[in-house]
């Protein structure tokens, strides 16, 4: 996510970046900057509104309403760009974010907004490296 009304470089400032999901309304737990640095914006233990209208995406696991019960991560960029490629220190990030989380909290899953909102959402999108990050999750030392 970025700023559209913002040129160059600044529309990925992460301050705008916050700006611009309150001007949505929407929020997520964490933000991650094009550098890699992790925000934290909404304490886990409360529910952020990330994921909107969404059900996951596995018969055997149909629930709704993902932001009730996930832990919601966006990353400052333009999915939209068809050269746009997420930086490593991102997916490092990511990886490491989700590692951390996942020593408190049972994570079971780790989805795109495109998983589990396909008909809405488009983010990450096909430039995002699942392998990668997977490969970097299990990286981690637990």
């Amino acid at each position: 996510m970025f700023d559209p009304d913002v040129d160059g470089d600044k529309r990925y400032d992460i301050a705008r970046c916050v700006a611009l999901l309150d001007r949505c309304t929407v929020s997520s737990h964490f933000l991650i900057s094009r550098d890699g640095t992790a925000v934290a914006c909404v304490p886990v233990e409360k529910c952020a509104f990330h994921a909107g209208l969404s059900v996951l995406p596995f018969p055997y696991d149909p629930r709704s309403d993902v932001s009730n019960f996930s832990i919601g991560v966006e990353l400052v960029g333009d999915w939209t760009d068809p050269f746009y490629v997420y930086p490593y220190g991102q997916y490092l990030a990511l990886a490491h974010l989700v590692t951390e989380l996942s020593a408190r909290h049972p994570i079971r899953y780790v989805l795109g907004h495109d998983h589990i909102a396909p008909d809405r959402k488009r983010d990450p999108g096909s430039h995002f490296n699942w392998k990668l990050l997977y490969r970097l999750i299990n990286s981690y030392p637990v």
